[in-house]
């Protein structure tokens, strides 16, 4: 019996020992079948590699024999495998009692369910959280202070995320050099290079925090094996680390810590004293008695199966992983859990972690369900809460929003849309359904107990939702206007910008960047107070990533970054009652750099950021004040 023979072999006694098989189909039986067709075997070469191929051939067809009875009595008959009716969907959160189960797991996937349109790995893949009510709902303005300096617009109000440009009131960090080094830029008399913070030659980094003296560091380095290599199947193997850097002397910044695991960057986020590191890692060769091939590794060891959280459904083929670190404590780890599934985003809360997935129905039904696990974080200590599951699929992290112990979820699905709250053990508790036919959401944001939600198709109706009776929430206004809003972002007292695209009545075609300020004083009856078409500027960086705007309400500043038919121009707008929208500042973008443009305020001075070249506009004024190129 050939190796290969051999290896299929061990794979069927192990789905044997889960499942009910004919005395024929046994392993043994196998076994027996298989060895008769090497006693037949010929001498003659050429004949032998037909008998070998043939031997194989029967090996697969027995498996295959096997997983259709599997199939049948874990699934019902004639549902698809990766999306059954018969899933674990008791809330609870299983872990691994062995290496041997999680390899279980990611074989069959591997043999029977690795179809790439079955499976939606979501869409946004930074979220944040906050110790603090306010982002227990999402947030009031997320700049709304006397702050002498900006910060990076984050997802909920009082946890820090990390990005590619930041400051601490005097120095600006910029992400330069293909991504290899942060520059240090001293803002006190001009701008002039103050140091550097330079990672290695295959090293890239991805982003970064500047806190109470220290520059934490997110970077990766990937690598290819031999065999990917030789079967020109380049799956990236990555790894990610955290380096964190004291800047005590700004020009010779120190590193104090360093801790790596397994995977490819995914997001980060500041809680209270804890980094808490999120990377994807994905299987790709496996040795079954080597655990270090479908293992992730997480400082120089890999993670204890009893950390290691299992799905609903019976295969999976990646790991979520999350690591938390003390800040004062950098080089080592506080805890880390992994969770197996398929692929899926983030949502992190002011307590909880949620890692959602998306899957479709197998065939042509278009049956689209979320599941959702809920892992509790605080101070450092990562532990399993519960998971659900809901209709339809999750446009982004804005979409999902924890409040008062309640989840409150905007979802697609099929045709319609709908809005699904969750209580603390991941239990449906209320809905609304068959929303906006033949639509889809385009963006939605929550505020205490009232949700607001965008869909489009040829306009653009603006939904508020009442939350305050979570087992009866209530669909209480719609606006219909022309276009849609991307991004919605709280704007003063009673007021919601909106950041979309302008659009045909009658078509649906787009036609320029679109601000909107709506007045949400009465949520029964919201207006859109005000209108800006940005004419011939055709998309904007805030559509993809909420990091890209800076807003301070108290300032009068919105800044973003646009793109044009002459290339990327960076605008400022302010906003009042009486004016409404007036464009303050419109340049083009200089750098060279594949990250966007930031806006970044000290005082007031203006800064423009862009890979390797800085620019200074005076706030009063938007004058031109200094420039630098790194």
């Amino acid at each position: 019996m050939e190796n290969r023979e051999r290896e299929m072999l061990d794979e069927l006694r192990d789905m044997a020992e889960e499942i009910q098989v004919p005395e024929g189909l046994t392993p043994d039986a196998v076994e027996k079948k298989l060895l008769e067709v090497d006693e037949r075997k010929p001498a003659r070469k050429r004949r032998r590699i037909l008998t070998v191929g043939l031997a194989a051939a029967c090996c697969l067809l027995v498996c295959g024999a096997v997983y259709r009875i599997w199939s049948q009595q874990n699934a019902g008959a004639g549902e698809g495998f990766l999306f059954t009716e018969d899933r674990k969907t008791d809330g609870v959160i299983e872990t691994a009692e062995s290496y041997k189960e999680v390899y279980k797991y990611a074989k069959r996937y591997e043999y029977y369910g690795g179809g790439d349109d079955a499976v939606d790995t979501g869409a946004e893949m930074t979220t944040s959280d906050s110790m603090t009510e306010a982002a227990d709902g999402a947030s009031e303005d997320t700049k709304a202070s006397s702050a002498e300096y900006s910060d990076t617009n984050v997802r909920q109000e009082g946890v820090d995320e990390g990005d590619v440009v930041k400051t601490d009131g005097r120095y600006l960090f910029t992400l330069a050099e293909n991504r290899n080094k942060i520059a240090v830029i001293d803002t006190q008399n001009g701008l002039a290079k103050a140091g550097e913070i330079r990672m290695g030659e295959d090293e890239y980094i991805c982003e970064f925090y500047i806190r109470d003296g220290k520059a934490i560091v997110i970077l990766r380095k990937d690598w290819y094996s031999e065999a990917d290599m030789e079967e020109f199947y380049y799956f990236q193997h990555g790894s990610t680390t955290v380096r964190t850097y004291d800047l005590q002397d700004i020009s010779q910044p120190k590193l104090i810590g360093e801790v790596t695991q397994s995977g490819d960057y995914s997001s980060s986020r500041i809680s209270g004293e804890y980094l808490y590191l999120f990377s994807q890692y994905y299987i790709s060769e496996m040795e079954k008695d080597i655990p270090e091939t479908f293992i992730p590794v997480i400082a120089e060891k890999t993670i204890p199966e009893e950390d290691i959280y299992l799905p609903e459904e019976d295969s999976a083929c990646m790991y979520e992983l999350v690591t938390a670190i003390h800040l004062e404590n950098p080089g080592e780890v506080a805890d880390s859990k992994a969770i197996l599934g398929k692929g899926g985003e983030l949502y992190v809360s002011g307590q909880n972690i949620y890692w959602y997935e998306t899957e479709w129905e197998s065939g042509w039904s278009g049956k689209v369900m979320t599941n959702i696990r809920k892992l509790s974080y605080q101070d450092g200590k990562i532990e399993a809460v519960a998971q659900g599951e809901i209709p339809g699929y999750i446009n982004d992290s804005f979409s999902i929003d924890e409040y008062n112990g309640y989840l409150r979820i905007v979802t697609t699905n099929e045709d319609t849309n709908g809005v699904y709250v969750l209580n603390e053990k991941m239990e449906t508790v209320g809905t609304i359904e068959g929303l906006a036919q033949d639509e889809r959401v385009y963006s939605a944001r929550f505020f205490g107990d009232t949700g607001y939600f965008v869909t489009f198709r040829e306009t653009d109706p603006l939904f508020s939702v009442d939350l305050s009776d979570p087992q009866n929430p209530q669909i209480v206004g719609e606006l219909k206007i022309p276009g849609f809003s991307e991004y919605l972002h709280p704007y003063g007292e009673n007021q919601l910008l909106g950041i979309g695209m302008a659009a045909d009545e009658e078509t649906g075609i787009t036609d320029g960047v679109k601000l909107s300020m709506f007045d949400i004083s009465d949520r029964t009856d919201v207006k859109e107070n005000n209108v800006f078409v940005m004419e011939n500027v055709y998309s904007t960086d805030v559509f993809y990533n909420y990091k890209a705007v800076v807003i301070d309400s108290e300032k009068n500043l919105i800044g973003f970054s646009g793109y044009t038919e002459g290339g990327e121009t960076y605008f400022v707008f302010s906003y009042d009652a009486e004016n409404g929208f007036v464009c303050r500042l419109q340049e083009m973008v200089n750098g060279n750099s594949y990250a966007e443009p930031r806006g970044v305020y000290i005082g007031d001075v203006l800064y423009i950021v862009k890979g390797n070249i800085i620019e200074a506009y005076d706030l009063n004024s938007y004058s031109k004040v200094g420039d630098i190129i790194i």
